[in-house]
């Protein structure tokens, strides 16, 4: 309402305009400064300033302070993401440290949406059972792919991640025990498709994590994640993409974790021992 009241003008002197425009392009600043340095920064006079929150409904420029600070921080949490630019040079930090976890519950709140929770847990059902884990990413996906598999192992599940093709690994790997996680954004990454297609053709149980869900990539896998959110910013995609994968990776872990609870705690144990053996 004050924020409001201080961009609306109509009723303001050329003075008061003066304060109020210094006010909106410093909101951070009237948290700490007195009504002389508000004045003095605005090129204007205490007077005016005192005049300018009676205006606006207050006894004092201190009460003015109080409430414009709370008015301020809640329009933060109300803060309306950009569908283009969300951060530029003119971000604060007071806006970063409110829009970074707002794009991450809007893009975690799309993804609870889109994904489907009968093929999350089937696929988390494979997993539990599988006696192996092999995880496949390129780039940052392997990045992710390797963070998921320390989440698998440290509840005692065997994984190992994979960058590249390896043809004895893969003609080794026909076991309907072990199980293939494929971390690739976009879909269309052709070493991991032709990993994905030999190892479908040797029985083994795999899966696509990316942002694709085209009828083409099914007749690589077994099952796909589809972790688009559907949530771009021109230079946040990597951002939200992240978020999304690192959603998808712990919905199954969790899922994992609930149904092997037992071995899970046993080796959640394990690790605590070795750590205070450190």
């Amino acid at each position: 309402m004050i924020i409001e009241e201080l961009k609306n003008t109509t009723n303001l002197t050329n003075q008061e305009k003066l304060i109020a425009s210094y006010i909106l392009e410093n909101p951070d600043n009237v948290k700490s400064i007195s009504s002389r340095k508000l004045a003095k920064l605005a090129y204007t006079s205490q007077s005016t300033v005192i005049r300018l929150c009676r205006k606006l409904g207050f006894d004092s420029y201190r009460e003015f302070q109080i409430e414009y600070n709370l008015a301020y921080k809640s329009s933060l949490l109300h803060y309306k993401i950009s569908n283009e630019t969300p951060i530029n040079m003119k971000t604060r930090y007071e806006e970063i440290i409110h829009l970074l976890p707002k794009i991450h519950m809007d893009t975690v709140a799309k993804l609870q949406s889109t994904l489907n929770q009968n093929t999350m847990i089937r696929i988390a059902n494979y997993l539990a059972k599988a006696d192996y884990i092999d995880l496949y990413g390129l780039g940052l996906s392997n990045i992710i792919a390797r963070q998921a598999a320390f989440k698998f192992m440290s509840i005692g599940f065997n994984c190992t991640v994979h960058d590249g093709i390896n043809t004895h690994y893969i003609l080794a790997a026909s076991n309907h025990k072990r199980v293939a996680l494929f971390m690739t954004f976009t879909g269309e990454n052709a070493t991991v498709l032709d990993i994905c297609k030999k190892l479908k053709k040797r029985n083994v149980y795999t899966v696509i994590i990316c942002e694709d869900n085209s009828e083409i990539l099914k007749a690589y896998c077994d099952e796909i994640i589809c972790i688009d959110s559907g949530i771009s910013y021109l230079n946040l995609e990597s951002y939200s993409s992240i978020i999304s994968a690192h959603f998808a990776f712990d919905i199954l872990f969790s899922l994992m974790l609930t149904s092997n609870y037992d071995k899970s705690l046993e080796a959640s144990m394990n690790i605590l021992k070795e750590k205070n053996k450190t």
